[in-house]
C-alpha cells in the first residue's frame, strides 16, 4: 500500500509519526519548498498529511526523492541523538581548557600537587 495519493491538482503523502518524527517531516519538506508549495497538517497523533502542489517535474521522480530526503533525515536525527553525548564532551573539553591561566594553575598545581596542567592537556591519542 502506498502512503501518497496522487489527484488533479496535488501529490498527498500520508506519513506515520511513529516512523518519522515531527522534526525529520519538516527538515525534508524544508529542502523541497524553493521547488514547490507545501502544505503540512497533522489528522491525528498518528498521522502527518502533506500536500505538494502538482509540477511539470516527474512525479513519480519526485515521490522517491521526498521519501528519500525522510529516510536521510531520520537518519541524521538517530545518529544526531546518538552523539549527542560525545559532542557535547568535546566541546566541554575544548571549552575548559580555554578558560584555564595555565601561569596561575601551574603555581596552584605545584603546591597542592592534585593536578598538573601537561596532565590534563595533553592528548588522549598520544598514549
Amino acid at each position: 500500500m502506498d502512503n501518497y495519493k496522487i489527484d488533479k491538482d496535488n501529490i498527498t503523502f500520508y506519513i506515520d509519526t511513529n516512523i518519522y518524527n515531527d522534526a525529520v517531516i519538516k527538515k525534508a519538506i524544508y529542502n523541497f519548498i524553493e521547488d514547490r508549495k507545501v502544505i503540512l497538517n497533522k489528522i491525528n497523533e498518528k498521522t502527518v498529511v502533506v500536500v505538494s502542489k502538482k509540477s511539470n517535474d516527474d512525479i513519480e521522480n519526485f515521490v522517491k526523492n521526498f521519501y528519500s530526503e525522510l529516510l536521510n533525515e531520520s537518519l541524521r536525527f538517530e545518529v544526531m541523538n546518538e552523539t549527542k553525548n560525545i559532542r557535547e564532551l568535546i566541546l566541554g573539553r575544548a571549552l575548559y581548557s580555554t578558560c584555564i591561566d595555565t601561569e596561575e594553575n601551574e603555581e596552584t598545581t605545584e603546591k597542592d600537587n592534585k593536578y598538573n596542567i601537561n596532565d590534563i592537556a595533553k592528548n588522549w591519542f598520544e598514549e
